[in-house]
């Protein structure tokens, strides 16, 4: 059974607040529409539509047995609000929630809102198991996700990492059929945050409104922030990083990820290639000189974002491994004319989200290791 009943939830109160409040609503909801990614997280859809069985709790004693007729294994409560004792200590294993907020701060709605709201450096949750029966409460997992910036995306944001952390621990209980050891649930006795007052919507749209404009005018005189390569020739033991030499980013674009590769006693740096006006990162390679960079060109330009251009030897050949998460998969390029003729030579794996590839070999044998976004997976 899959719950999003909700207890009756403490609205903005006053005329003034529930209209600043409906405002920064609409503006976020319309940010949210451009995010590709997260577009879809405020869409409603009717569970019997998508062919789902569906029980109506309204609070009446024939919707409850409704309930307790189907035998429930588990009830999964993915809202905010939790349904009623006599529907959880029906199902056998009682209930997963979710708790939306860290305990070390104060809970409340909207979720993902105070902790922008508070610049937290992340915003956290937790998944609970509950026991009617037993009337026990523990905590399966406890997680944080970086905190976005602006309160929309951080829900969207965090509701991706929750619900994908949920569907995993659910294929390992029908797997093995237990839930991993958990912990006891951590009271707190401080109140929750209610929905933003007046003032603090004010000055929440104030905040928003002028980062907007800093980065616009940052992006209008190009002083918004960019990554910078630097090289320095000295052992690395020794070296003194202010006496380094920058590599120029060329214009509208900026470097990132050097890979640094020796070849007839020259240098060459291999780096990502981020070009600012469509968003999107191609390989280029410098030949690194005493003094200064040379750059040689373009080495790879696929139409999807590339970084990280990790390097390896294998049988006397030059591979390349970039990071092709944009393209979920991760492929290996071989050099066939060094530096700037390369080809696809073979695509590892498809269907993932895989950042920063690494791959190398030891004691006879390859290994691959690289960052797996389970929410992507």
């Amino acid at each position: 059974l899959q719950t999003h009943s909700s207890p009756a939830r403490v609205r903005p109160q006053g005329a003034v607040s529930r209209a600043l409040y409906q405002s920064l609503l609409a503006i976020e909801t319309a940010q949210l529409q451009r995010n590709p990614r997260y577009r879809d997280h405020l869409k409603t859809f009717e569970l019997h539509e998508l062919g789902c069985e569906t029980v109506t709790l309204s609070g009446q004693a024939s919707d409850i047995a409704a309930v307790q007729a189907l035998n429930l294994d588990l009830v999964a409560c993915l809202g905010t609000g939790l349904p009623p004792d006599s529907v959880t200590s029906s199902a056998r294993l009682g209930m997963v929630a979710f708790e939306w907020a860290d305990v070390a701060r104060r809970k409340g709605l909207p979720i993902g809102f105070w902790e922008v709201f508070g610049r937290q450096n992340t915003t956290g949750f937790a998944i609970l198991r509950i026991d009617a029966r037993s009337a026990s409460r523990g905590v399966l997992l406890r997680r944080h996700v970086p905190t976005r910036h602006y309160h929309f995306l951080n829900q969207a944001a965090l509701c991706e990492k929750a619900h994908c952390h949920l569907r995993r621990l659910l294929d390992g209980l029908a797997s093995s059929g237990r839930f991993p050891a958990s912990r006891p649930s951590t009271p707190t006795d401080r109140r929750p945050f209610a929905y933003p007052s007046a003032r603090q919507t004010l000055a929440y749209l104030r905040r928003s409104l002028a980062a907007m404009i800093r980065k616009r005018l940052a992006r209008l005189a190009f002083r918004e922030e960019r990554w910078q390569v630097w090289f320095i020739r000295r052992g690395w033991r020794d070296a003194d990083l202010p006496q380094g030499r920058s590599i120029d980013n060329p214009p509208g674009r900026y470097l990132a990820d050097p890979f640094v590769i020796r070849r007839d006693g020259h240098d060459y740096c291999f780096v990502e290639d981020f070009d600012c006006a469509n968003s999107r990162g191609g390989i280029s390679v410098y030949e690194l000189g005493d003094e200064r960079a040379e750059r040689l060109g373009v080495v790879i330009d696929e139409p999807f974002h590339m970084s990280f251009p990790y390097l390896f030897e294998h049988d006397g050949a030059l591979f390349m491994c970039p990071e092709t998460s944009a393209n979920r998969d991760i492929r290996i390029y071989r050099c066939v004319d060094f530096p700037l003729k390369w080809q696809l030579e073979k695509i590892v794996m498809s269907g993932l989200s895989a950042a920063d590839t690494m791959l190398f070999e030891r004691h006879g044998k390859g290994w691959l290791f690289t960052t797996l976004d389970p929410a992507e997976t």
